[in-house]
């Protein structure tokens, strides 16, 4: 039948029993699983086809790796299963408005000036918005500044008032006594022991801040500093004077109450060309309608007869030389001061002139202090220098500090 030896030849139709496997041509055996078919080593004579067993096969050299990822072979995800990058590209790009790699300069260019417009934009915010913060410290600093100097005026300007309601009390006291012709003395000694100059520094003007202050309170300021000084200089000029006038002064009251007391009148006559002219007299005892005239000290030399006429007064021009008129009180006053009393006068001149200089000097000081009063009464900003108290005392102790010195040093 064909049988091969060594093994019994199977049905028609039927494979091998046991599942044995099939037996290799002459000359070569199938290699076991685990093996590769190769020659011997050291020239066995093996052919093609032999089996080599795994410890006598030649070291292969490793693979070089790929550039791809590696991964597991058992990894279902891993190289073997993942998808050809390059056909995954179709996939990734849109289906529609197809970019070519001669767009990619444009975009770039595009890129570009959007971020630039960007940075521009959050700068110019940014700029704005610092903008905004420092004009907001500003302000509130400028607003303590402006309090603070609003302060350092109100307490300067409290010093010189306490110095000057005192003065004008005093000189409104001596104007008084100026109507009933008495001589104060007591102000003349307060003024030369107390104003000595200007009582506002000059640099009241000119170290401060009025950015914030009203217009007219800056303006009333100055004409008040202003002020002190044509009143310092009204005041050196009444003493000079008064004291170089002052023994006829105090002898004024006495001689004037005497002049006073004295009578006087009027005794007309008329010159060669016929004109009519009157004299003022002194007046001695009175007679009746009779009055002796004095025409020198002590000395009577004629009399006359008082003029109290009934009906017309013709008589007095016809005959004038006959006749004397009595001087009424106000006339004395006047006639007295103007004539006898120039020294006196002039000294109620200056008084007079101090006196309405200072009543304007206080309208324009309480108008100021109303003014730096409403900036006093602000409240500061905090957190923001400078602290306007903490100024205000500072400059007090500075000021305090200078005029101890300087009184040390006279």
């Amino acid at each position: 039948m064909g049988a091969r030896p060594g093994g019994v030849a199977p049905l028609p139709g039927m494979k091998p029993a046991g599942g044995l496997p099939s037996m290799s041509p002459v000359g070569g055996a199938a290699p076991l699983p685990g093996m590769k078919p190769g020659p011997l080593p050291g020239g066995l004579g093996g052919q093609p086809g032999n089996i080599v067993p795994p410890f006598m096969q030649q070291a292969q050299p490793a693979p070089e790796p790929t550039p791809s990822i590696q991964q597991d072979d058992r990894d279902p995800f891993g190289q073997a299963s993942a998808p050809n990058a390059a056909a995954m590209m179709p996939m990734i790009m849109p289906a529609t408005n197809e970019v070519s790699i001669e767009d990619a300069p444009l975009m770039n260019e595009k890129s570009k000036k959007t971020m630039i417009m960007a940075v521009s934009i959050v700068s110019v915010f940014a700029i704005a918005i610092g903008y905004l913060l420092g004009n907001g410290v500003s302000a509130r600093r400028e607003l303590n500044i402006a309090i603070r100097d609003a302060l350092i005026v109100d307490y300067e300007l409290k010093e010189a008032g306490k110095l000057f309601d005192e003065a004008q009390t005093m000189i409104n006291s001596a104007l008084i006594k100026t109507g009933k012709r008495e001589f104060d003395e007591q102000h003349l000694n307060f003024l030369k022991s107390n104003i000595g100059g200007n009582p506002l520094k000059p640099t009241l003007l000119t170290e401060r801040n009025y950015k914030k202050f009203d217009a007219a309170a800056v303006q009333w300021l100055i004409d008040y500093y202003k002020k002190w000084d044509e009143l310092y200089g009204l005041i050196q000029e009444h003493r000079r004077a008064t004291e170089y006038d002052i023994k006829e002064l105090k002898a004024t009251q006495e001689q004037f109450i005497k002049l006073l007391e004295t009578t006087y009148g009027v005794v007309f006559k008329r010159d060669k060309e016929g004109k009519f002219f009157g004299n003022v007299v002194v007046l001695g005892e009175v007679s009746g309608d009779t009055v002796r005239v004095q025409t020198d000290s002590g000395t009577y030399a004629f009399e006359r007869t008082m003029y109290n006429p009934e009906g017309e007064d013709s008589a007095l021009t016809k005959d004038p030389e006959k006749y004397v008129i009595m001087l009424g009180q106000e006339s004395k006053a006047g006639l007295l001061g103007n004539a006898t009393q120039s020294h006196f006068t002039k000294y109620s001149k200056r008084i007079k002139e101090i006196s309405d200089l200072m009543k304007t000097m206080g309208e324009i000081q309480q108008n100021l202090l109303n003014k730096i009063s409403s900036i006093c009464s602000q409240d500061p900003a905090a957190f923001v220098d400078p602290n306007p108290e903490e100024g205000l005392q500072e400059y007090i102790a500075r000021a305090k500090n200078m005029s101890a010195a300087a009184q040390a040093s006279e």
